[in-house]
Order: C-alpha cells, then sequence, then structure tokens
C-alpha cells in the first residue's frame, strides 16, 4: 500500500542586519532556481559561521532534503526546532519538527518520525498536515512491523531448513557408502552367478529332460488310471443294466404268476359256483319233478276215486 505524506517545505528568505548573509541570500537564490546543489553548497558554507542561527539551519535543513541527504537534513531541523524552541520562534518550530518528521519517514525511521508529529502536536493540535502523517505513518509502522515479523519466520524457517539439510548430509555420505559396498557386493554375487550359470544351464536341462520324462510316466500312468477307471465305470454300468434288466424281467414274472394265480383262482371260484349252482339246479329240477308226480298222482286220484278203488298207472 502507498501511502501520501503531506509536505511543508519552505525555504525563508530572512536577512540578518546584525551581518550580511550573502551566501544565505545566494542560496536562496539558487533554490529559487531550482539549483538544489549549489543553494546546499552555500547553506553549509552559512551553517559553519553561524551554527546557532535556527533560520539558517532550517534552510539548510531544506536544501539537503531536497537533494536527498536525508540524514543531514534530519539533524538540521532537529537543531533548529530546538533554537527556535529556546527563541520563543513557535511557528519556526513547528515547521523544524513536522520536516524533521519528514525525513525520518525517508530514512525509513517511522518511530523517530511518530515522535517528531506527536511533539508538533503538543505544540498546536490544530496542525492538520502533521495530525494527518502521523496516522499515515503509524499505519506504514503496523505494516512495517508485520513485514518484519514475516521475514523472521521465514529467515527462520530457512536456517530450520538449512539445519535439516546439514543433518542429513552425513545421512547421505553413509547413505551413499552403503549404496557402494552394496553395490560392490552385487557385482560380486554377480560375477559368482555368472560363473555357476553353466552348471546352472546343465543341471537346469537335466532337470527339466528329467521333470518332461517324469511328466510323461506321470501322463501315462494318468492315462492308465483314466482307462481303468472308465473300464470300471462301464462294467458298472452293464451290471447295473443287467439288474435293471433282472429285476425288470422279474417283475415281469411275479407278475405273470399273479396274474396266473388270481386266473386259477378266479377260474377254482367260477368252477365251484357251476358246480353249486348245478347242484341247485339239480335239487331244484329234482325237487320240481317230485312236485310234479304228486300233483299228477293227487290230480289222478281225485279222478278215479269211486272206481275199484285203485289206481290205474
Amino acid at each position: 500500500m502507498k501511502y501520501l505524506l503531506c509536505l511543508g517545505l519552505l525555504l525563508l528568505c530572512a536577512t540578518h542586519q546584525a551581518y550580511p548573509l550573502f551566501d544565505h541570500d545566494r542560496a536562496v537564490v539558487a533554490a529559487h532556481q531550482g539549483d538544489w546543489q549549489q543553494a546546499l553548497h552555500l547553506m553549509q558554507q552559512e551553517v559553519t559561521h553561524h551554527p546557532d542561527d535556527a533560520q539558517v539551519l532550517y534552510d539548510a535543513g531544506v536544501a539537503a532534503y531536497k537533494q536527498g541527504h536525508y540524514q543531514q537534513a534530519q539533524a538540521y531541523f532537529n537543531n533548529a526546532a530546538a533554537l527556535s524552541s529556546q527563541a520563543y520562534q513557535p511557528l519556526l518550530e513547528q515547521e523544524a519538527l513536522f520536516n524533521a518528521g519528514n525525513s525520518y519517514v525517508k530514512l525509513n525511521q517511522l518511530e523517530d518520525a511518530i515522535k517528531s508529529y506527536e511533539t508538533l502536536l503538543a505544540r498546536d493540535q490544530h496542525h492538520d498536515k502533521a495530525r494527518h502523517n502521523l496516522e499515515v505513518v503509524k499505519k506504514m509502522l503496523e505494516q512495517q512491523k508485520q513485514q518484519q515479523k514475516k521475514e523472521e519466520q521465514e529467515k527462520k524457517d530457512k536456517e530450520n531448513q538449512d539445519q535439516d539439510e546439514q543433518d542429513d548430509e552425513p545421512k547421505d555420505d553413509q547413505q551413499k557408502d552403503k549404496d557402494d559396498k552394496q553395490q560392490q557386493q552385487n557385482s560380486k554375487n554377480n560375477q559368482q552367478k555368472s560363473g555357476n550359470n553353466k552348471q546352472d544351464k546343465k543341471e537346469s536341462g537335466d532337470k527339466k529332460k528329467n521333470d518332461q520324462q517324469g511328466d510323461d510316466e506321470r501322463d501315462q500312468r494318468d492315462g492308465q488310471k483314466d482307462k481303468e477307471e472308465q473300464d470300471k465305470q462301464h462294467g458298472q454300468q452293464q451290471q447295473q443294466q443287467q439288474s435293471q434288466k433282472e429285476e425288470k424281467q422279474s417283475q415281469s414274472e411275479s407278475q405273470a404268476n399273479k396274474d396266473k394265480q388270481d386266473k386259477q383262482q378266479q377260474g377254482a371260484t367260477q368252477e365251484h359256483i357251476d358246480a353249486w349252482l348245478a347242484k341247485v339246479l339239480d335239487d331244484q329240477e329234482r325237487d320240481d319233478a317230485n312236485l310234479n308226480k304228486q300233483l299228477i298222482k293227487a290230480v289222478v286220484g281225485s279222478g278215479m276215486k269211486g272206481q275199484d278203488g285203485q289206481n290205474c298207472w
């Protein structure tokens, strides 16, 4: 965030009747012409001759400020403020304090700038420019503290990171040595393995041959076993079919015998019935014959009654 300060640089042009201030006048002319380098040179000479003159010190501070010599400017302004306070020159003291504060801001000495503005406001609480600059500088100081805190934290983090990296360096060296040893051991193992490759290859070939032979024998055994299993299953199927056939034949014969017995039993029963019925019929026929004889005899006897008393048959 960019803050705007109120500036109050005013080059005084007072003359002293007690002594001629030719250099001072020339400095004022140079300043009005924009030649601040010449103005500062002349004012520095003037300060040498009049170090206790508040106006000379103030104008020297203005020339130094314009040239960017802020450390020198704040010194001139602070001395001018002190002398003007002693000489009861309140307006010059206020302007000197105000521009001393502005010089501190340029030097990034914000706490000193705040003191200058607060001293001025204690003298004149209605100095609006000083009040404005005070608020702006307080905000700048707060932002500066936050930035410093952030930078300190980043610095601390970087130091911790650097320390961690330094602590990791011995570990990295140890790991490198370990890796080198492991690589050497691996190389040795590879050489030994390469030397045993032929033997391993031969053994592998023999093993493969034996495995193949074993596989063939196993396949043969499995084939024979499968054949036996199939033959066994076929035999069981035939036996089962034969058993089913015999059982079916037995059932058929049993059913035929039963039917025959039933028929025989039915025939015997029918013969018995027929014999009984024939006997009944014979008995009936005999009874009927006897009855007929009796009836005929009775009829004849009735018709022949009164004759010789004898029946003629």
